[in-house]
């Protein structure tokens, strides 16, 4: 089952979508924020963590067996 999400629930979910909406930006993507920041990837955890970001959390069920 997926959720739909704009809050990270733990830092590995901060640094893998930050890291994916930094792609954005360095693909052209404009910034949701006003910074002063140069870096994307600064920029883009900033977006993350302020929660501007949507993202797809996949949640596995079953404890990681494929079905039969």
């Amino acid at each position: 089952m997926a959720q739909i999400t704009n809050k990270p629930e733990n830092k590995f979910q901060l640094i893998a979508v930050s890291s994916l909406r930094s792609k954005q930006l360095i693909d052209g993507a404009k910034p949701k924020i006003e910074t002063t920041a140069k870096k994307w990837t600064t920029i883009a955890r900033e977006e993350v963590r302020r929660g501007l970001v949507k993202f797809i959390v996949m949640n596995k069920k079953g404890g990681g067996q494929s079905p039969d």
